[in-house]
């Protein structure tokens, strides 16, 4: 029903807002990042899911998705360190 579509897309906002908030956090260490990414990238690999998000969302996921395949999220050392910023900063822009 239409009322249970708006449900999930709620929970669904809620869930991919969840994870940009928590990639986003200074304290997150290697094991938590990762563990959120695999969640990401999931969430993405649901066709379902992919219906409900908006765009915004989907950009957002697809986002997270690229830049772990292209270096790790969480700064191993000061070259990485931009790097991470700058897609948490993006995550953040498209979240706000």
């Amino acid at each position: 029903s239409q009322r249970n579509l708006h449900q999930d897309r709620n929970l669904m906002s809620a869930g991919v807002e969840t994870l940009a908030n928590l990639l986003c956090r200074n304290d997150l260490d290697d094991a938590a990042a990762t563990e959120i990414l695999e969640l990401t990238a999931k969430l993405a690999s649901i066709s379902a899911c992919r219906r409900l998000m908006c765009r915004k969302e989907r950009l957002m996921v697809a986002l997270v998705t690229k830049a772990t395949q292209s270096y790790s999220l969480v700064p191993s050392n000061e070259a990485d360190e931009s790097s991470c910023a700058n897609v948490r900063d993006t995550v953040v822009l498209l979240m706000s």
